[in-house]
Order: C-alpha cells, then structure tokens, then sequence
C-alpha cells in the first residue's frame, strides 16, 4: 500500500470491555498495548485514552495507522478485543476488523466499513 501519505486519524474502541469484572484489569492491560504500539509506529500524537475504553492517534499514512491498527489486537490480551477507525482528510474513512489470526502467521482481515464523502 503506497501513495496513501494523507494525515489520518484512528479512534480505537474495546469491544465489550464493560462486561470485564476486572476493570482496573482491562484498563492497564489496554494502556499497555497501546504504549507497546506507540514505540512500534511512529505518530504525529501517539495512542492515548480519551474517555473510558476508546483511545485516538494521528498518523502522517494511511500505512501507519493500519499496521497501528494489527499491532494493537495483536499486543491486545486474549479476552479483549478493539475496532478501529480511520477516517482522513480527503474524506474517507475505513473500519477495520481482524478476522483471524492464522497458525502460519497470516491475517484474515476485511474492511467492515468504508465511506468515501465529500469532494475527496
């Protein structure tokens, strides 16, 4: 994927992490993952937590912020999940969700979501 050198934005959301009895739990789990992902990809503002289980980043590519996106659920623990958006300003914006993760090491991945608004 080249040419896709636009600022974009990424929100991050935990899938279901209200039902976790352990909240302190899920919260130090998710800021570890996120910071394992701020010293992986470069950022123009690194992930960080906004309200509750969502977190934000600014990223120069639409590159970065999609292997951002794979770290995260990769460094994620088992028994917690994250969807991410990504939206530019050319006016686009993608879902991305991680299908599976396979034994070999390849990723099953799809675009649940893509909007392509505006005059962009």
């Amino acid at each position: 994927m080249t040419g896709l050198s636009t600022r974009v934005t990424m929100i991050v959301d935990l899938v279901g992490s209200r039902r976790h009895a352990d909240r302190v739990w899920v919260h130090r789990a998710f800021t570890d993952a996120l910071a394992a992902v701020n010293r992986s990809v470069p950022a123009e503002q690194p992930l960080e937590p906004t309200v509750g289980d969502e977190a934000q980043a600014r990223y120069a590519t639409v590159e970065q912020a999609l292997r951002s996106s794979l770290l995260l659920r990769l460094e994620l623990p088992e028994q917690l999940d994250a969807r991410t958006g990504i939206g530019g300003r050319i006016a686009f914006a993608i879902i991305v969700h991680i299908g599976a993760i396979r034994s070999d090491g390849t990723v099953v991945f799809g675009i649940l979501g893509e909007c392509r608004c505006g005059k962009g």
